[in-house]
């Protein structure tokens, strides 16, 4: 449902670029959320804790004004951040 859902969202590149509103780290963090990565998946791949990683989601969100994962990676895909040929 998620990946159809992401098909169907109409990309309108806002010029607002990933790294005006979000760290490097962030970043990353947002694109392994969008491959289905779980925190504790992603806290060993980038030698982190569980807790750092919910620290970077939770300031991602703040950052782009949403409230789960999927809304970040819609509102990143929205803007032309990554697409899901990138995440393959």
């Amino acid at each position: 449902k998620v990946m159809e859902r992401l098909r169907q969202t109409k990309v309108e590149p806002t010029g607002e670029r990933a790294l005006d509103l979000l760290t490097k780290r962030e970043i990353t963090i947002l694109k392994m959320a969008a491959r289905g990565m779980s925190n504790s998946d992603m806290a060993q791949e980038l030698h982190l804790s569980v807790r750092t990683i919910e620290s970077h989601l939770g300031s991602i969100f703040n950052k782009l004004g949403v409230g789960s994962r999927t809304e970040a990676v819609i509102q990143a895909m929205k803007k032309g951040w990554f697409t899901l040929e990138e995440l393959a």
